[in-house]
């Protein structure tokens, strides 16, 4: 059975998770407006095997990330590319052609389906599909995954990169903070470094050969300590490489990359090198940007002018003679016109920003990032916010319920 219908309808998270909860097996297809917007979830019974983008060949995108953190030399790397393209190579055949670690396909594989799960989750329209059958994978690289801790997951780094204000470029130096280096390269003690004795190695040591001795198999041998993200990324911390080189090499996805990054600068145990981007000094604008900006603000000033004075007109409020006419205002008109106004407002505003760069804007946020308005202007008094969506090529602006006080 297909199952489809609209993004508007339902958001990411609820769709994905409608059609995982039937523990079903299929892919489920994501198409936005934009055209690389497309994605598709591998799903098997119940559970994410994978998110991957369609306008973006994901082995593609795997053979790129492993030249760029060293993994593949260039020479490999063309090999590998060309055999993508002519002999259809891939994910399961890299590592046994190109000695690549599985581990680090595996981790790929994840940063991939992290950073697909995060595009989607900014889609506001377009449609999804459903498709049933069984997908067959390699075992050894796909792991099925419980959908309820990847999204959880996903959301989480998503919301904390949102709020953590990144302010670095791509370009900024990293290196560890004084006093780290020399607390790590510090040697350990023999006396502080021998291990003391637990509670399970003294049942051992009583189980022991009659000699006395335990035999060296019947040691036990510690397993090797799983690093966290934040320790993989702060052992590439040199001092040298960039954000980029550390984005790379730790093969974790970019908002993962900032979150670990972005953590460790809070908590002091990195220094950014680089000058943060806020602290660099803007460009000199040319002159025809400065006189172009300064029409589009003389424009939008009369252009609110005149819808001020329109609105005082037709609401019968005479503002250099109130005594002329009777008028009754209330607290409920009055949140009417300023309704009314800001409305017009925010539609003149939608309409210069779609003559400016071809196309509606994606939420209200772009035309305060674009500086066409300001934040308070996207709001109706008390809090209240507008309901704006873009279907089929037009806009749809709602004004909220005017209610008395």
């Amino acid at each position: 059975m297909v199952l489809k219908g609209s993004i508007g309808t339902f958001d990411i998270i609820s769709i994905i998770q409608m059609v995982t909860s039937q523990q079903v097996n299929g892919v489920l297809h994501i198409k936005g407006l934009g055209k690389n917007d497309t994605f598709e979830i591998i799903i098997d019974n119940g559970m994410i095997v994978r998110a991957a983008p369609l306008f973006e060949t994901p082995v593609r995108y795997i053979a790129e990330r492993l030249q760029k953190a060293g993994l593949l030399g260039s020479g490999q790397y063309k090999v590998l590319m060309a055999g993508i393209k002519k002999e259809n190579i891939t994910e399961s055949d890299i590592p046994k052609r190109f000695s690549v670690p599985v581990s680090a396909i595996k981790r790929l594989i994840l940063s991939i389906t992290y950073e697909s799960l995060h595009k989607m989750y900014a889609l506001k329209s377009g449609t999804y599909e459903f498709e049933p059958k069984t997908i067959a994978y390699d075992h050894q690289l796909f792991e099925p995954m419980n959908t309820e801790f990847v999204l959880m997951e996903s959301s989480r780094i998503v919301d904390e990169v949102v709020h953590s204000n990144w302010r670095y470029g791509d370009d900024v130096i990293f290196q560890k903070a004084a006093g780290r280096n020399q607390e790590q390269q510090k040697p350990v003690p023999l006396q502080t470094a021998k291990k003391t004795e637990t509670e399970e190695e003294f049942i051992i040591e009583r189980t022991s050969t009659a000699s006395g001795e335990v035999p060296k198999e019947q040691n036990k041998i510690p397993e090797e300590k799983h690093k966290s993200a934040e320790e993989s990324i702060l052992e590439l911390i040199d001092g040298q490489k960039t954000f980029n080189d550390v984005y790379y090499m730790s093969l974790f996805s970019k908002n993962e990359a900032i979150l670990d990054l972005g953590n460790m600068l809070k908590a002091g145990k990195i220094i950014a090198v680089d000058t943060p981007k806020e602290q660099i000094l803007p460009r000199k604008t040319p002159w025809f940007e400065r006189f172009i900006q300064a029409f589009k603000d003389i424009l939008i000033l009369l252009i609110n002018i005149v819808i001020l004075f329109t609105i005082l007109y037709y609401s019968r409020i005479n503002p250099f003679n109130m005594k002329a006419k009777k008028v009754e205002v209330t607290y409920s008109n009055l949140l009417k016109y300023i309704g009314n106004y800001q409305q017009i407002k925010l539609s003149n505003a939608i309409v210069l920003y779609k003559l400016e760069y071809g196309e509606y804007p994606v939420s209200l946020k772009a035309l305060v990032d674009r500086r066409i308005l300001s934040s308070k202007d996207l709001t109706f008094p008390y809090g209240s916010e507008y309901y704006y969506s873009v279907q089929s090529g037009n806009y749809i602006l709602i004004a909220p319920k005017y209610a008395a006080k």
